[in-house]
């Protein structure tokens, strides 16, 4: 099976994510204004990987994955740094087994593509939340 899907959540620093299934990948995009800074994500108390990151000025955006180990049920997603302004959209995918990163290219915004072709359903569900989501990134 393809991965698929399962759901989409936004926030700034900390917020609760609720997959409908249960999740085999989970991937949170990071945009915050104060560039010198470090970001790191959790989700479900348990650090992510960046996956992708771009600089423009005092913008970054970043992506960060989870594809094993994952907990199920709703879950915290945890935004940490000194930025002033930071926003993110956490989207979780349902497979027969684990998600990995496929190819991870920093020289492109955000090129990372998932096993299975799931990175266009990701991105389509992050438009589906609506422009406002991650509208601090049109700096980019």
């Amino acid at each position: 099976m393809a991965a698929v899907y399962d759901a989409v959540s936004d926030g700034t620093t900390s917020w609760t994510h609720t997959p409908t299934g249960t999740p085999r990948g989970v991937i949170v995009f990071v945009c915050h204004y104060y560039a010198s800074s470090s970001v790191t994500v959790t989700y479900g108390g348990i650090p992510m990987n960046e996956v992708a990151l771009y600089r423009s000025g005092s913008w970054l955006a970043a992506a960060f994955f989870l594809g094993s180990g994952i907990p199920t049920g709703a879950q915290t997603v945890a935004v940490t740094t000194p930025a002033t302004y930071v926003k993110g959209v956490a989207v979780t995918v349902t497979a027969d087994r684990d998600t990995v990163v496929a190819d991870s290219d920093y020289g492109s915004k955000f090129s990372t593509t998932f096993s299975s072709d799931a990175s266009a359903v990701i991105l389509g569900a992050i438009n589906a939340q609506g422009s406002s989501v991650l509208s601090g990134c049109a700096e980019l």
